[in-house]
């Protein structure tokens, strides 16, 4: 009975007991009674984490703490998971080796191309330096014209004293006094039977002696009657040569042949050295119509004097009046032999007397005396 009690008196303390309602408590304890009925879990992911009961036994050993003092860096290293690939390493290690032989090589490639490089630059340097200066030296010794009057190109061991590429004239050039220094190169005589009636002076050609050999013209340049015209006359001088105001006929204008000319006809007297007659007696021959003919250039460089030849001549050479004609020069005197070439004539004290026909027959017109001067050297002086 007093038990009885007991139970009453706990059930009258205790608070009232809430109903849930209906529907509420349905979907309650449905949602807990339903436990059996979980989705199914998916399979693991291989990606997922490996978990630590799924460890080698030797790993979780060294993981929990083994006797061998294995460090826990060691247990969760790539080495401790995964097994290496063989494969793997190889095909790295070729890719690196592969990489360093490729840089190696393209190297050497880039070396070798330099070199090659600075080669083929050598090369055309040198072609075009030496291009350039054939054409420099091209330019300084010219060729000659296509007319036989134009003189061919310098060859002389001889020093030059003045040069087409480095001398310099006046605004007016070629008006002005002038001294036209040459030498005799060649003396022909056969347009007379007696060589000794024809003379050049200075009477020594430049084979017997450079130095006395040496002309000198002494010519003076004036304007023409019109523009770009001029006239030259001559001065004294020993070659008894006198014109006045001949005209100056320019030729092949531009070329490296360019040049004036003029052309005048002289009687040519001649002392002979030697006797024409049995007596002894002095003479005088006279080359009438003889003609004189002067190619002044104005591009092609000159040669002659040197500074040895002009200090050593005897002869008429340039002053401050005369100053030299600063190219090259050709003069030349010549006669075609046939009837009275020449006339020569005894003389007594210097007055004309008889004429001498004495070994003296006319020779063949087509033969010719000639006195050639210039200030050029060439091998041969009609080549």
């Amino acid at each position: 009975m007093e038990g009885w009690f007991s139970r009453r008196a706990l059930r009258a303390a205790a608070p009232a007991e809430r109903r849930i309602s209906l529907p509420v408590g349905e979907r309650l304890s449905a949602i807990m009674e339903n436990d059996h009925n979980k989705p199914p879990v998916p399979p693991r992911s291989p990606f997922r984490k490996i978990r630590l009961d799924r460890l080698e036994a030797g790993s979780t050993k060294s993981y929990k703490g083994s006797a061998n003092g294995q460090s826990y860096s060691s247990t969760w290293s790539e080495k401790s998971f995964f097994k290496p690939d063989d494969k793997l390493d190889a095909l790295r290690n070729d890719r690196t080796h592969s990489r360093g032989r490729r840089g190696g090589w393209g190297r050497v490639a880039l070396i070798a191309a330099l070199v090659i490089a600075g080669i083929i630059a050598l090369a055309v340097g040198l072609a075009v330096g030496l291009q350039s200066k054939g054409k420099g030296t091209k330019s300084s010794s010219t060729t000659a014209s296509a007319d036989s009057d134009s003189p061919t190109s310098t060859t002389s061991g001889s020093s030059s004293s003045s040069s087409s590429s480095s001398t310099t004239t006046s605004a007016d050039f070629p008006i002005g006094s002038y001294a036209f220094t040459t030498f005799l190169d060649t003396v022909q005589t056969n347009c007379t039977a007696n060589s000794a009636t024809w003379s050049c002076w200075p009477y020594t050609i430049y084979n017997t002696d450079e130095t006395k050999s040496m002309a000198t013209f002494n010519w003076i340049i004036t304007p023409g009657s019109t523009s770009d015209t001029y006239k030259i006359s001559s001065t004294q001088n020993p070659l008894a040569i006198s014109f006045s105001d001949a005209d100056l006929t320019l030729v092949d204008a531009g070329k490296d042949s360019e040049r004036y000319t003029f052309q005048i006809t002289m009687d040519k007297k001649v002392i002979p050295t030697t006797a024409l007659t049995d007596d002894d007696s002095s003479s005088a021959c006279f080359f009438n119509s003889t003609t004189f003919t002067a190619y002044l250039y104005t591009q092609m460089a000159k040669n002659y004097p040197s500074s040895a030849e002009e200090s050593g001549s005897t002869s008429t050479t340039s002053s401050s009046a005369y100053p030299d004609w600063p190219f090259a020069v050709r003069a030349e005197q010549t006669i075609a032999g046939g009837q009275d070439v020449p006339n020569c004539y005894k003389t007594t004290n210097g007055q004309i007397g008889e004429q001498i026909t004495q070994g003296l027959n006319a020779t063949d017109p087509t033969s010719l005396c000639s006195c050639l001067y210039r200030n050029y050297l060439t091998p041969d002086p009609y080549t």
